[in-house]
């Protein structure tokens, strides 16, 4: 079975392809991390795959989604993705879509 499956995914800015994604799919358990740089759609991804409103991307099962934290002053980071990782845990949300930081990945995308 597969939770994430995502066939001929393009993303465009300024008329410039930022990626090209030919064919992705990513089963239960397996852990898949999307490195570029900052401004190369890896959220604009992320919010697509959340949205599921393109026939390109399928996604089975539910998911939870962790965005990218920005630590305020008064918090310690590893604390705050603590506290929201707890959060989402509690639910019945098949799989995590992250933003933040985990190791180890498996696969680069």
């Amino acid at each position: 079975m597969r939770t994430i499956e995502i066939y001929d995914y393009h993303l465009q800015a300024n008329q410039q392809d930022l990626f090209h994604i030919q064919e992705l799919a990513i089963v239960p358990g397996e852990k898949v991390g999307f490195v570029a740089e900052n401004g190369q759609g890896k959220t604009t991804l992320f919010k697509k795959i959340m949205a599921q409103d393109d026939e390109r991307i399928r996604v089975h099962g539910s998911l939870a989604y962790l965005p990218q934290l920005f630590i305020d002053h008064d918090c310690s980071g590893g604390e705050k993705v603590k506290a929201e990782l707890m959060r989402l845990f509690k639910g019945e949300e098949d799989s995590l879509l992250s933003q933040e930081h985990f190791q180890p990945f498996y696969r680069i995308v």
